[in-house]
């Protein structure tokens, strides 16, 4: 399990009642980027950092020039907290991925951080690869969203209403899904770790969870899922003869009927699963995204966390390395280490 080490004079019980914001890694990293506006903006104190034998072991010198002089010389690490001056506002800044096959075991960790803080709401960051869009995804909001059964009523309705975010459809994962079955029929039913130079292109940015072989009993009945209209009290009782074993062996896995496929979503899907069954009050915000520079999709994904939880209302007045008090900006500031992201631009003047 992960341990969470508090900054000195924090106290874990001020994560009562707080909400949190969990970036997923994901195709664009745009979660993490909009976690870096928020932070830098928001000025949010740094108050520990978690330690998980599952994530990829990193470290880097300090990412924000407004942390307090006693934690601002500390080296930037794979899981950090930070918090509002008020308490309100939580964020979990993720910048290294899962080790591989071991993004369950994260997945179960967050969920228990999550549980014991006592999180008022939880809002998962995410994106999904741009490219597997049909034509009515082309146009509107690039934002979609997936709630647990257990998520606040208020903030379901101020996304779609307020918002204007259509939920997620499974459809989305209809082409993705597909491309297992044609890989199979190209190998010709051989093993699935048998490669050929016949082999399709694999789509990018599979998950531990997706990779799997088309005779997967799982894979097989994705199809199936998507037809199914079932009900939330059907979820745990309804029964496919063929995914009957693997229900039973791994509880997760009856909440596939409400957790489509995520494609380039990292441990999004799992971990709304693993909400679902705890009974957390969880709601997944993801964005249709592709890869590239994508500070422009980052600000949008802010934008909307802001629309839905009135971000620059926090802390208005928030205390600087001073001592001082500092007026938050209306607008999203960078972090230093934003300096020199994509390079440095060209001058201008070679141009003229």
């Amino acid at each position: 399990m992960n341990h969470f080490t508090p900054e000195a004079e924090f106290d874990p019980k001020r994560f009562q009642g707080s909400e949190l914001i969990l970036p997923c890694v994901s195709i664009g990293n745009v979660p993490q980027l909009s976690c870096d506006l928020i932070i830098s903006t928001l000025r949010l104190d740094r108050v520990g950092y978690l330690t998980d034998p599952n994530v990829t072991p990193m470290v880097g010198p300090p990412a924000f020039d407004h942390i307090q002089p006693a934690t601002r010389n500390g080296l930037t690490t794979a899981l950090e907290v930070f918090q509002s001056a008020d308490g309100r506002l939580t964020v979990v800044q993720q910048r290294a991925p899962a080790l591989p096959h071991r993004q369950r075991e994260l997945v179960d960790n967050l969920a228990r951080f999550i549980a014991d803080g006592g999180f008022q709401q939880v809002v998962l960051l995410s994106t999904v690869d741009a490219r597997l869009r049909d034509d009515k995804q082309l146009v509107g909001s690039p934002f979609r969203y997936l709630p647990t059964t257990h998520a606040p009523e208020a903030l379901v309705t101020r996304l779609e209403i307020a918002l204007g975010v259509p939920p997620l459809e499974s459809e989305l994962t209809k082409d993705y899904t597909a491309w297992f079955r044609r890989q199979n029929q190209a190998r010709g039913g051989q093993p699935r770790n048998h490669r050929t130079e016949e082999d399709p292109a694999k789509p990018e940015h599979i998950d531990d969870e997706d990779r799997r072989s088309a005779d997967d009993p799982m894979v097989q009945v994705i199809g199936e899922y998507d037809q199914l209209t079932l009900r939330e009290n059907q979820t745990t009782t309804t029964t496919i003869t063929t995914t009957t074993t693997t229900l039973e062996s791994d509880p997760t896995r009856g909440y596939a009927s409400i957790t489509p496929k995520i494609p380039g979503g990292g441990m999004a899907r799992q971990l709304h699963r693993v909400c679902q069954r705890d009974g957390l009050p969880l709601v997944v915000l993801l964005e249709f995204v592709a890869e590239g520079d994508n500070v422009p999709e980052s600000v949008l994904m802010a934008n909307c966390l802001n629309g839905l939880l009135d971000l620059f209302s926090i802390g208005t007045a928030a205390v600087g390395v001073d001592g001082n008090e500092v007026l938050v900006p209306k607008e999203w500031t960078p972090p230093p280490s934003w300096h020199s992201f994509y390079s440095t631009r060209l001058p201008q003047v070679l141009y003229q």
